[in-house]
């Protein structure tokens, strides 16, 4: 007995519809945690109020690269400033191969378009 084409797409489609339908339940009533009365988080240490100043969000040792959209790199962390002319506009990023090594086989090769994705 064999088994239609469709069948392994229909239970992929089911288990993606459980997993979405599991993630989208409320915890019950009694989980839910109430913040403390005295505004502290919930390590005890009290709430931060208000954006941080910028040279302590962006200290000096940050690599920083300027174009349309400014890229800072601190540590293992990615910032990026957006100007406001730029705001609510749509972006297309495309990912390309900047290169591929002497010898290497298939069908890639440098400037090829990977993805191409639209952010708005």
């Amino acid at each position: 007995m064999s088994l239609p084409r469709a069948f392994p797409a229909s239970v992929l489609l089911v288990a993606a519809m459980a997993t979405t339908a599991a993630a989208q339940q409320t915890p019950p009533a009694g989980a839910a945690a109430t913040p403390p009365a005295d505004g502290a988080a919930a390590g005890g240490a009290p709430a931060r109020r208000g954006p941080r100043p910028y040279a302590q969000v962006i200290p000096a040792r940050a690599h920083t690269e300027r174009g349309g959209i400014t890229v800072h790199r601190v540590d293992d962390r990615y910032f990026f400033e957006v100007p406001d002319s730029l705001a609510g506009r749509d972006f297309l990023m495309v990912t390309r191969v900047a290169g591929v090594p002497a010898g290497a086989g298939g069908f890639q090769s440098a400037g090829s378009s990977l993805t191409e994705r639209m952010i708005r």
